[in-house]
Formats: C-alpha cells, structure tokens, sequence
C-alpha cells in the first residue's frame, strides 16, 4: 500500500500526486488530538476497551508519499482509495462514476467500475456511514472486496 498527498493529476495512465502528505499529517495531528483524540478515548474507556493511549507519531515514523508519481498500467495497482475529507467532490473522475446529483454510483461502497471503491459516504451502508465511528464497518466490509478484486 502507498499513501499520497493530493491527486493533481492524470494523463495517459500516468498519475502523480503532491508530496506534502507527511507535512499535512504533522499539521493535523495536534488538531485530531485535541478534538476527536479526546472523544475517542473517552468512549474506548467507557466501553471498557483496553486500547493503548494514541502516541503522536515522530517525524521519522510518518509515512513516506514516495514514489509521488506512477504509471498505473506498470504498477500493478489493482484498487485506489481516494479519501476525500469533509468534501464531497468526485469531479477528478473522469469515469462515469457519478449520478445526476453528482454522487457516486455504487452499491455498498462497491462501484460499477472494476476495483474502484467508495467509503465515507452518507449512508453507504447506514446512517454513520460518514462519521468517524461509523465508517470502520463500512471499511472492514470494504476491504474484503478489495481484496477479492
């Protein structure tokens, strides 16, 4: 698996991605602690769940975003998992992924399009779909179509 910035651009099976994604990472992780950190650890200790204390990672531990760039059809990249954030915007796409509203045409996270998958969105599966405590089902079943592609 790699992990990537933001997709900024596509061109005859050729993809490339920005290399800011340790930078962003580093940049949002005091936000998640202070916010949905803290909400989170609450609810695995009310739960009783015995889930280790979340450690900021260092700078060396981050993921790396290399290589930033790749031909799709020499990579043998199978399946792509686009995490769009707060936003909902498939306009990147050019695959006739979206409906007339402009939202992904699937059916439970699986699209019509051959090892292209959605997660996050409301109501994939049910009405948490789009929250950070809901989208862990929606992502365990995702994953064992993913790998079954």
């Amino acid at each position: 698996m790699h992990l990537h910035g933001h997709l900024e651009a596509v061109d005859a099976g050729d993809i490339t991605f920005s290399d800011g994604l340790p930078e962003r990472l580093a940049s949002v992780e005091p936000a998640f602690a202070q916010r949905p950190g803290k909400a989170i650890a609450a609810y695995t200790a009310a739960a009783g769940n015995d889930a280790p204390e979340q450690v900021p990672l260092e700078a060396d531990d981050r993921p790396s975003t290399e290589p930033a760039q790749a031909n799709l059809p020499d990579s043998d990249i199978t399946s792509v998992l686009k995490a769009t954030g707060c936003k909902l915007n498939f306009q990147f796409v050019d695959l006739p992924l979206v409906d007339e509203w402009g939202y992904a045409k699937h059916s439970l996270g699986v699209t019509e399009i051959p090892g292209l998958f959605v997660a996050g969105l409301p109501w994939l599966t049910r009405h948490c779909s789009s929250i950070v405590g809901g989208v862990g089902l929606d992502a365990e079943y995702l994953a064992g179509r993913v790998a079954a592609a």
